[in-house]
């Protein structure tokens, strides 16, 4: 009886102690899984702090008011009520506050030291990513041996225009006047180029991507001139990448968008292309500066692209950028940082600065702060 008594109270006190590891162990992996995915998802919607901020709750106040009618008066008629006056009044005086970015660049790099004792925010960082307000000019040739440019949001422009009358410079002009954020007036979701988050420890990829992504062919970049291409999860890329990385042509793409606007069944082959021949594609990019050419004759400087020996001249003197890895998303992975189809490095974006210092445009505009170089005239 005493044997048994010893094992069965043995027992009892092994159920206890293993119901309590159990319930610490289960503890433990919701808090590293709720770890995990906080973290992915705040690499695909990082903390970002912009040049410009507008006030939008004031703005969704001022709209939601013009609805209000504007006075007390007799229900005997048909009054009028202010609204576009209203809107379009808030919109343009909407508050726009301005960033001190040059200083808090200054003073977050000095947090981020090694020297600093900050330990506290070095711990809650991953990366930190300065993006510039420049148009990365990728250009690269189609199957057919024309020159286009590697920009999917250009393409959507041109089918909006020509197939639906919807003009997208002109919402990229309302940014522009109101200061909004590209993310909410633009397409964010088509943008083909990205640049890569660099590591804290001057790592050219940030390990959080690395580990959010398989490598399934070829290598990770190891300079500015070396980009990878994302795909999803089924080895696929959209059509419009697809066009911007010269794999599909403007006809292919036309068709497309006449059989979904005409509703017509049209045929979809689905074509496959080797890795091989994805990292054999060549891309070149040409700084927005060297674009402009002084003209003896006229006195100003004119744009290159605007003939095809210009753009064929611009593209053969262009830097070269190789593919030389795809990537496809990890299977553990709960969100993704990448949102284009082409992953670029940080080198490349300094590079390009580096390089347009050098530009004769530049620094002839520089010269004539107060006159356009383009026109001769003075600016308004």
């Amino acid at each position: 009886t005493k044997k048994g008594r010893t094992l069965l109270t043995s027992f009892a006190g092994s159920i206890g102690i293993i119901g309590i590891a159990l319930i610490f162990a289960v503890s433990q992996g919701m808090t590293t899984y709720i770890n995990i995915v906080q973290e992915d998802t705040l690499s695909s919607y990082p903390l970002t702090l912009e040049n410009q901020s507008m006030d939008i709750s004031s703005l969704l106040e001022a709209f939601i008011g013009s609805a209000a009618a504007a006075e007390k008066h007799e229900n005997d008629a048909v009054y009028q009520k202010s609204m576009i006056y209203d809107m379009l009044n808030a919109l343009n005086n909407a508050e726009i506050n301005e960033n001190d970015l040059k200083s808090f660049k200054t003073y977050l790099e000095n947090q981020l030291t090694k020297d600093s004792t900050n330990e506290e925010l070095k711990n809650a960082i991953n990366g930190v990513s300065y993006t510039y307000d420049f148009d990365l000019l990728v250009y690269t040739e189609n199957k057919k041996g024309e020159i286009i440019r590697s920009d999917s949001q250009e393409l959507m422009q041109e089918i909006m225009l020509e197939n639906l009358g919807m003009d997208m410079t002109n919402i990229v002009q309302m940014q522009e006047n109101t200061g909004m954020s590209t993310n909410m007036m633009t397409m964010g979701g088509i943008n083909l180029w990205q640049e890569m988050l660099t590591g804290k420890n001057g790592e050219l990829i940030n390990p959080l991507i690395k580990k959010q992504y398989d490598m399934i062919y070829g290598n990770w970049p190891n300079s500015y001139d070396e980009i990878v291409l994302v795909v999803d999860e089924n080895n696929e890329l959209d059509d419009i990448s697809l066009y911007a990385l010269g794999l599909k042509t403007k006809e292919d793409i036309n068709a497309l968008a006449d059989a979904a606007i005409n509703k017509t069944e049209l045929e979809y082959e689905q074509k496959k292309w080797s890795y091989q021949e994805i990292c054999d594609t060549e891309f070149r990019v040409i700084l927005n500066s060297d674009c402009f050419t002084f003209d003896e004759k006229k006195g100003v400087y004119t744009d290159l692209r605007e003939t095809t020996a210009g753009l064929k001249y611009l593209y053969d003197n262009g830097i070269t950028l190789k593919v030389t890895g795809i990537i496809r998303p990890n299977k553990d992975a709960v969100s993704t940082m990448l949102t284009g189809a082409i992953g670029y490095t940080k080198p490349l974006t300094e590079y390009v600065v580096e390089k347009s210092h050098s530009s004769k445009a530049i620094k002839a505009q520089k010269k004539t702060p107060k006159t356009d170089i383009f026109t001769n005239l003075p600016f308004g």
